[in-house]
């Protein structure tokens, strides 16, 4: 009997050992493995990382506006002194030693005057009406000898036989040695003969200054 008691100790104790260690294997097969966790060994997927948010492209600087344009140029000034002679059109006038001069209106004719006194051009009659105004302090005499018409750099004087028959015909007065005032205006008329293919070179009628000087101004004629 003793050996058997003995030997159910030893039985017992085997039994309580061998609970033990399925104890341990039980849970070391529930408890999820350091490397592999619950997906059976496998490395777990990297967490998505938040990507950065892209920085919107900068604008494009805008373009500078062009400059603006240059102002147009003065018109050239009608005024004649010695550094200037002036060219103007047939709608503007030109100043000559404070004497201001405007075409009024041009006519061509064979022949000029009447029955009495009557002239035939060599070439055409282009009478020229003008109107001057005085801007001087004191008076002035005005005649047809400061008037000259060109074209193509060659110069016509006055005709006098014309201008004459002008005045006698009673058809226009003229420029004979006219006095004028101060701030006083004056119309008048001069003739000069010239050839018929000059009228189609854009001629001028130009006005010098009182006494000998050369200073000049030109109106364009419009014929």
């Amino acid at each position: 009997m003793g050996w058997w008691r003995q030997r159910s100790r030893k039985a017992k104790i085997w039994l309580i050992v061998g609970a033990v260690l399925a104890v341990f294997v039980i849970i070391g097969a529930l408890a999820p493995s350091e490397e592999g966790g619950d997906n059976g060994g496998a490395n777990p997927p990297p967490a998505a990382q938040p990507q950065p948010e892209p920085e919107p492209e900068p604008e494009p600087p805008a373009p500078e506006p062009p400059p603006p344009p240059p102002p147009p140029p003065p018109p050239p000034s009608n005024r004649a002194d010695d550094d200037n002679e002036p060219h103007v059109g047939s709608n503007r006038p030109v100043v000559v030693d404070t004497l201001e001069w405007r075409v009024l209106g041009v006519t061509t004719a064979d022949a000029l005057g009447n029955e009495f006194a009557r002239e035939s051009a060599d070439g055409v009659y282009v009478v020229v009406k003008l109107r001057v105004t005085n801007g001087k302090d004191e008076s002035v005499t005005v005649s047809s000898g400061q008037m000259t018409y060109e074209v193509g750099g060659k110069k016509y004087e006055t005709d006098g036989d014309g201008t004459s028959a002008l005045s006698i015909g009673g058809d226009e007065e003229t420029f004979l040695l006219k006095d004028l005032g101060p701030d006083v205006s004056t119309t008048g008329s001069v003739a000069f003969d010239v050839p018929p293919a000059t009228l189609k070179q854009n001629p001028e009628v130009c006005l010098g200054e009182v006494g000998f000087g050369s200073t000049k101004g030109c109106i364009e004629l419009p014929v």
